[in-house]
């Protein structure tokens, strides 16, 4: 018998795809990343070459200093939303007032 409430499964789950997905991502980045600096960095200047394990290290200290990708573009575009929402519900006066006052701010 047949039950149409049955799942059928068909192969392995999504997620793991994905997991495995970003598990190459980050070993060929690390790769990257270290041969990058071993032909590039190394030649140019006289730093000694990086292992793999180092190059994972600078990824994860610039992910630390410079944020991740498209972090700060997200942050700004909500910003840059709520100004022109609360632009548009301004009248012309309140408009011209608030120019001035940013003009008054830019001079000092």
């Amino acid at each position: 018998m047949f039950d149409r409430n049955m799942r059928r499964h068909h192969g392995p789950p999504k997620w793991i795809f994905f997991v495995v997905a970003m598990v190459a991502f980050v070993l060929v980045m690390g790769g990257v990343v270290m041969f990058l600096w071993n032909h590039i960095i190394a030649d140019i200047t006289d730093l000694r070459e990086i292992s793999w394990l180092e190059a994972m290290g600078l990824l994860i200290l610039s992910k630390i200093l410079f944020g991740k990708i498209g972090g700060p573009e997200k942050k700004f575009q909500k910003h840059r939303s709520k100004w022109k929402e609360k632009w548009m519900h301004m009248s012309e006066e309140e408009r011209h007032a608030f120019k001035q006052r940013w003009k008054d701010r830019c001079r000092h």
